[in-house]
């Protein structure tokens, strides 16, 4: 095993060699230690844990408060009253040359370093030995946070305990980085025959975090490191009935999960759709509010103090002690005991500590308090305010900014319906610039937020206003959305706004496994049986020879899955499957997509081909025998004599 001056020496070797330079007689301890899944704050990991776990000789390279009723009593006999363990901190120095090196996006802070405190804590194990657990999160200076972020599996830690002092430096290398000299130091400690004198007081100084960390204490984060498979922008499209919405359907749940509701909006865009319906804006509602009724100001202050809840006992006895002072101090510890439970200390008018307690006179208000109201007597009244009232696409992005805020972020999604059947220009605004996502899956290029947007953020996400001064879209938001060009009276998309998202085609024969093998009876006068997927194809390929593009054809599902997909056998129910042919497919052809070729479409209803109503009698009829001889050949139907029918009977 080396010494505390080889150690040092290699680990000074090592750190050159990622341009970190260090002087190796300034310290006095050493610890290197290889970190494991479960050592870091990687984003896709698997286990709950989030300290750092030291163990063996390296424990002594802290200092910690020892609560021996804790170690002492067997384990199967711990006092669950007892305090477990006592938390200090110990302040370490972070570089920023090593935070450069370890990620070159990271941004937590642009000083060449910087102090952070991290916690240390003894801790007892069921059957196995004590560990020092290091950096409970809850305590940490949040930059030290940041800084594990950055530091993933295999990694080296090295802590380098200053000589004779209470601080550490520490570094992270990573795995590739370091040589077999280097891995024979993990787990081992290293230290020189040197006296480090520690207060108490210095040991827990750093409880509260300082001013600058109070600042950054939560901060805005638009790259979370997420991973997914799926793109963040994009949009799937193809003919009606192809099953665009199923398969965004389907793709959301394995995004975000079964059955969770919370996690995406569903928004469908229409010619009136605008941006403020999608972003934002500043629209009257209706507000209750209070109008008081009080006769005397003094009165109403008296209940504001003994209504606020944020107020102890003693603080509301001091605030009106004085209003009281004269001939109603008695009383004053009524009315507190109608108002609270808790215990307060009294006094006389003299200003000196009562001699007796004040336990009768507010164990009477307590007594009383269920037959007395001192409410302020308010009335509630209406009126309407103006109030930033946030749209799908902002309160989609607040949730995704909470989450990315947190150690474990999750993916939330938008998602809109018939995206061109808008101006999309117009709805997206200033937002289609925050499209434009760069490699790390953020927007590329931020947008100067307004002012409302400003103070609604600020409040949703307990930041101060200035942190929302540029805004983008964070890697763990997605935004999907459907479109078909078929559809009459739709906006065109420009070149600039479709480059920036990921064009999902679905063909108009996709998705038509469940559709083979499953029939239907037509015709009243003349019976016959026809599949549904091959009557579908007939139509498409006669409206393809009289040059009627693919995006005005038939998809599978233009007529709804749950009808042409039984859940029993392949029969579909003739009935329902006639009213919603005509209704959907036929008024499709004849309004929209054969519109100029009815005669030839509609060639079985002879003169009757350019009267909807006609063609939907002749329907009931003689089924597909109203459509072009072409397409009744195509179709292959099945002729059904019911005599022969009866006879089997």
């Amino acid at each position: 095993m080396a010494d505390f001056k080889s150690a040092m020496n290699v680990v000074a070797k090592t750190l050159n060699n990622i341009k970190i330079s260090i002087e190796t007689d300034g310290f006095d301890g050493l610890i290197v230690k290889e970190l494991k899944a479960s050592n870091t704050l990687d984003k896709n990991r698997t286990t709950k844990q989030s300290h750092i776990a030291i163990t063996g000789p390296q424990m002594d390279m802290f200092p910690y408060i020892r609560a021996n009723g804790y170690f002492d009593v067997e384990y199967s006999l711990e006092d669950d009253e007892l305090k477990k363990y006592f938390v200090a901190q110990i302040p370490v120095n972070l570089y920023k040359s090593n935070v450069n090196y370890l990620d070159t996006t990271a941004e937590f802070f642009s000083e060449s370093e910087m102090r952070v405190h991290v916690s240390i804590v003894r801790s007892r194990r069921k059957d196995a030995a004590d560990q020092i657990q290091m950096s409970m999160t809850y305590m940490d200076s949040p930059q030290f946070i940041e800084f594990r972020k950055i530091v993933h599996e295999g990694s080296y830690m090295v802590m380098l305990k200053r000589k004779e002092e209470l601080l550490y430096d520490m570094y992270a290398i990573k795995p590739e980085d370091v040589d077999d000299e280097f891995k024979k130091l993990n787990n081992a400690f290293f230290k020189q025959s040197t006296n480090t004198t520690v207060k108490v007081d210095e040991l827990l100084s750093a409880k509260e975090p300082s001013d600058d960390n109070k600042k950054i204490e939560k901060k805005i984060i638009y790259k979370t490191g997420y991973s997914s498979e799926f793109e963040r922008n994009r949009i799937v499209f193809g003919a009606p009935g192809t099953g665009k919405s199923f398969k965004i359907n389907k793709e959301c749940a394995k995004l975000i999960g079964d059955n969770n509701e919370t996690d995406y909006e569903r928004v469908t865009f229409h010619p009136d759709y605008s941006y403020a319906n999608f972003v934002g804006t500043y629209k009257p509602v209706m507000k209750k509010y209070q109008s008081r009724t009080h006769t005397q100001n003094g009165e109403k202050e008296v209940i504001d103090v003994l209504k606020d809840t944020s107020l102890t006992a003693q603080d509301k006895y001091d605030l009106l002690y004085d209003k009281f002072k004269g001939d109603g101090l008695t009383r004053l510890p009524i009315l507190l005991g109608l108002y609270t439970d808790e215990n307060f200390e009294t006094k006389k008018a003299d200003g000196t500590p009562a001699v007796n307690d004040n336990s009768v006179e507010r164990n009477h208000g307590r007594a009383i308090r269920p037959y007395v109201c001192l409410d302020d007597q308010d009335e509630v009244k209406e009126e309407i305010s103006y109030e930033y009232v946030p749209g799908p696409f902002m309160r989609v992005l607040v949730k995704a900014l909470k989450s990315a805020m947190t150690d474990n972020p999750q993916p939330y999604l938008l998602i809109i319906e018939e995206i061109n059947r808008a101006n999309v220009a117009a709805v997206f605004g200033d937002i289609f610039q925050l499209l434009d996502r760069g490699d790390d899956n953020c927007s590329e290029y931020p947008i100067e937020a307004t002012e409302d947007m400003k103070k609604y953020l600020s409040k949703e996400l307990e930041l101060p206003e200035e942190c929302f001064n540029k805004i983008r879209i964070p890697d763990n938001m997605f935004i999907w959305a459907t479109m078909n060009s078929a559809d009459q009276g739709v906006f065109p998309m420009d070149t600039a706004f479709k480059r920036r998202w990921d064009f999902t085609y679905i063909g108009i024969d996709d998705n038509d496994k469940d559709l083979q093998g499953k029939t239907v009876i037509l015709g009243s006068k003349v019976k016959q049986k026809v599949e549904w997927n091959t009557l579908r194809k007939a139509i498409n390929n006669f409206l393809a020879k009289q040059k009627i593009n693919e995006d005005k054809q038939l998809g599978p599902y233009f007529i709804s899955r749950k009808i042409v997909v039984p859940e029993n056998g392949n029969e579909i129910d003739s009935e329902k499957f006639v009213k919603v042919f005509k209704n959907k497919v036929i008024m499709y052809l004849f309004e929209d997509a054969a519109k100029q070729k009815r005669a030839t479409v509609f060639e079985g209803c002879f003169q009757n081909s350019t009267r909807y109503s006609e063609i939907c009698r002749e329907f009931d009829e003689k089924g597909i025998g109203i459509f072009n001889h072409d397409i009744q050949l195509a179709t292959e139907p099945e002729d059904i004599n019911e005599n022969v029918e009866e006879n089997k009977e």
